[in-house]
């Protein structure tokens, strides 16, 4: 998180939401069973394996939104602005030191 934005990366994908301090923007914990409207449905372009949900997605409610839920998880921070939607949970430090153990095998 930086002064002016909330940036989101898991493995190859990432986003960044710029108006995170606007008056409509609004932060939600919810358990997975409560999510409703912002279920994950359909994975657009992302990875969807057991436990592992990161990318973006179709949610029950048609907006399209960045997923980042990873292990296995209760609750779901959600994050809703006027131009962005995220879901973020679980353990996120573990993928992004696996991505970045992965890019250094490459070089």
């Amino acid at each position: 998180m930086t002064d002016q934005a909330l940036e989101l990366k898991a493995g190859l994908y990432q986003t960044k939401i710029e108006d995170i301090h606007s008056a409509q923007s609004k932060v939600s914990v919810l358990f997975c069973d409560e999510l409703g409207e912002f279920k994950p449905v359909v994975a657009v372009n992302a990875i969807n394996l057991p436990n592992y949900k990161v990318g973006w997605y179709r949610l029950a409610n048609q907006q399209t939104a960045f997923v980042m839920l990873i292990g296995d998880i209760e609750k779901v921070t959600v994050v809703s602005t006027k131009h962005a939607i995220a879901l973020i949970s679980g353990d996120i430090n573990r993928d992004n030191a696996g991505a970045g153990l992965q890019a250094k095998a490459f070089r």
